[in-house]
């Protein structure tokens, strides 16, 4: 398979961690935030399974194209090691929602604090089946020229971040029928080059939006 080159706008490597100091704000508690799908972790019944979130980063209109940002996980991580995946990880004792869970490891993992974002939606939660992880995914706007300027990978958790152009994905994307616990599951697979591919928990989270926004208004997110 030949690398889509036309398809990933912008690629960083976690070697070129800037090395400047940047400034940290302070963060607020999300619970102040208008949105429906911010709830404590708290309030969720206990379960065994392991607990996280994510950020879904859109940047619009970057240069006439919709982009979703992307990492590649280190190929040394206990959990998904090299699979590609969108910025956030696991609940930490101090994160009071699933939304400071995802922020706090977007601004550790890629240097994008949450004064340079627009959450706006939460999508329905997924599972990880061979990790047993839930995974509560936020969608959330970000300006091409903060991103650009603020972008700085943690070299102990990620390989590299992309930029994709959502427009010159293959649609549909590849299909894989698997059986689990809970049944038959579709997996879609998305090929961004001959060397990474979109798969698992992230590609369904993928293939939701895209599916919600893209392929039913011709825009990527409203």
């Amino acid at each position: 398979m030949e690398d889509n080159a036309f398809l990933i706008i912008e690629e960083w490597s976690s070697q070129e961690r800037k090395t400047q100091d940047k400034i940290k704000n302070k963060r607020e508690s999300s619970r102040g935030l208008s949105l429906e799908g911010v709830f404590l972790w708290a309030s969720l019944p206990k379960t065994e399974r392991r607990q996280s979130a994510v950020i879904i980063p859109c940047v619009k209109d970057l240069d006439g194209r919709d982009a979703i940002l992307l990492v590649e996980k280190g190929k040394n991580l206990k959990h998904h090691a090299g699979q590609m995946a969108f910025p956030g990880g696991s609940r930490e004792k101090n994160d009071m929602t699933p939304l400071d869970t995802a922020l706090r490891e977007l601004e550790e993992e890629v240097g994008i604090a949450q004064e340079m974002v627009e959450v706006v939606e939460a999508l329905p939660k997924e599972y990880v089946y061979s990790s047993d992880f839930v995974i509560y995914p936020y969608l959330a706007y970000i300006n091409g020229d903060d991103l650009f300027d603020a972008i700085s990978l943690d070299e102990e958790e990620l390989a590299s971040a992309v930029l994709v152009d959502i427009k010159k994905l293959p649609l549909p994307p590849k299909l894989r029928w698997m059986k689990t616990p809970q049944g038959v599951t579709v997996y879609p697979e998305f090929y961004l080059s001959s060397r990474r591919m979109v798969w698992g928990a992230t590609a369904r989270i993928l293939w939701r939006l895209i599916r919600k926004y893209y392929m039913n208004t011709g825009e990527l997110c409203l």
